[in-house]
């Protein structure tokens, strides 16, 4: 061999080397901050080339299943989510083994274990009754070194039949984050009862009353749904934990764990599958439970009941946080998106607070990211809209209506604009802000009082460590 072509061999081989090494470090990336990362882009899913010569579907078969995305959790686990026919059964088949998952809306989601291994190819074939199954989808998988499980408040987990939860709720569920009894004692008496005694002290005589509205995470209300290593180690959980320093208190406690365990079966969702908040129907629950108990002082404040609003289920709406968070695409998730709509006006809010303070018109709040999307809203607002989570004053000029200040969590964009539509004056304060304003309950209050008649304060089961701190 003469050394023109020995030279030229060991250039081949050294640029396919670079080559190689410059593909694998493409294809590696820490996804442990999901938060840090630009919006994951789509518009090339996986299956793109299959799709745009994909046969017609044979008759009496099912049809061939779509992979959209394909994450690694952990080094060697992997979830794999795509499209198919209403109804079917999913199944990747390994050489060696298989799982097997229900779908949903025409969507599934699976998890893949490869034990030790570097990759394994894939069949994905989808099963409907009555249908031949259908033709496989090839795919492969393989371990990615660089993948690392999430350890932060956002770590999506996969449970059963397509639910996705967050760690945390799982380990509320399963009582993992449980407070001392001191914790609790402290909790009850130098926060519940000495906000009590404060507002009594500033109310001058006129009645105040505190009330906590405790919401269950979505692990509480579909348990069922978890994934089977989701163990309870004890039955008493931080929610537990602060029902009984609620029910000890002076302070009114609403338990919307025993209420949607009531409602459960209404034939609506209380939380998405792929979302961690509750649906609209879950907030109205919330609404009528509070304004049902208000009414019993203020008969005017009782809640619109269902049949003044317009209730409509799609599912063609995008999947919901969890889905963004696990890296998943959540335009082929399709949710079953339940939204009520007020038939009643709520043409209110903006008139002229005695304060001069900047009130709102309640029509003008967005709830959701946009049309077609079951996330709540972000920063970004449509333009003339104002944020639902922002801190909010509203003046409806209707006296025989009760005064309140509103804390709450991101869990009341649901139906904070008809629950202020119940009040005279009302201030929502900005979602994650639990700390009562003893000098805003005086600045609230209706003509001729001290103080607001109500201090109310709305919390999702995830946010109960914020009132402990």
């Amino acid at each position: 061999m003469s050394s023109f072509k020995r030279y030229s061999l060991a250039a081949l081989l050294a640029a396919l080397l670079l080559t190689a090494v410059l593909l694998t470090s493409c294809v590696n990336f820490d996804s442990s901050s999901i938060n840090e990362l630009p919006p994951l882009d789509f518009s090339e899913d996986v299956n793109q080339k299959d799709e745009e010569s994909e046969p017609p579907t044979e008759e009496g078969y099912t049809a061939r299943p779509t992979v959209t995305a394909i994450v690694n959790t952990s080094p060697e686990i992997i979830v794999i989510s795509g499209t198919c026919e209403e109804g079917a059964v999913i199944t990747a088949t390994s050489p060696v083994d298989s799982v097997t998952v229900n779908s949903l809306n025409g969507y599934y989601i699976l998890e893949y274990d490869l034990d030790g291994r570097d990759s394994r190819s894939l069949s994905i074939t989808a099963k409907v009754d009555g249908k031949e199954t259908s033709t496989a989808r090839e795919i492969v998988v393989k371990r990615d070194a660089m993948a690392e499980t999430r350890t932060d408040e956002f770590e999506v987990v996969l449970g059963k039949d397509g639910y996705l939860f967050f760690r945390e709720t799982i380990d509320n569920y399963c009582g993992n984050n449980l407070i001392t009894v001191s914790a609790v004692n402290n909790f009850l008496n130098n926060t519940l009862n000495a906000q009590i005694t404060a507002l009594e002290n500033r109310a001058g005589g006129h009645e105040v009353e505190l009330i906590y509205v405790l919401i269950p995470n979505s692990s509480m209300a579909y348990g069922e749904y978890l994934p089977e290593d989701a163990k309870k180690e004890t039955y008493n959980t931080l929610y537990d934990q602060i029902a009984e320093a609620l029910n000890k208190s002076n302070a009114t406690f609403i338990d919307m764990k025993t209420v949607f365990e009531q409602h459960k079966d209404d034939g609506y969702l209380l939380f998405n599958k792929t979302d961690s908040h509750i649906t609209d129907y879950a907030g109205y629950l919330v609404y009528t439970e509070l304004m049902n108990h208000i009414a019993q002082k203020f008969p005017a404040a009782a809640p619109h009941g269902l049949d003044q609003f317009t209730v409509s289920e799609e599912t063609t709406v995008n999947g919901g946080n969890l889905a963004t968070y696990g890296q998943l695409d959540p335009s082929s998730l399709l949710e079953n998106y339940v939204s009520l709509t007020p038939n009643f006006s709520m043409d209110m809010g903006d008139s002229a607070h005695r304060l001069k303070l900047t009130t709102t018109n309640l029509m003008d709040l967005q709830k959701y990211a946009g049309d077609g999307s079951c996330q709540i809203v972000s920063d970004k607002v449509e333009e003339g809209k104002t944020n639902i989570l922002n801190r909010l004053y509203f003046c409806t000029e209707r006296e025989d209506l009760p005064s309140a200040m509103i804390y709450r969590d991101d869990s009341s964009a649901m139906f904070a604009d008809y629950l202020a539509e119940r009040f005279n004056n009302c201030m929502l304060g900005v979602s994650g802000d639990y700390v009562v304003n003893f000098t805003d309950a005086g600045r609230h209050a209706s003509s001729g009082k001290s103080i607001v008649d109500y201090v109310i304060v709305i919390i999702d089961e995830n946010n109960l460590d914020q009132l402990i701190k």
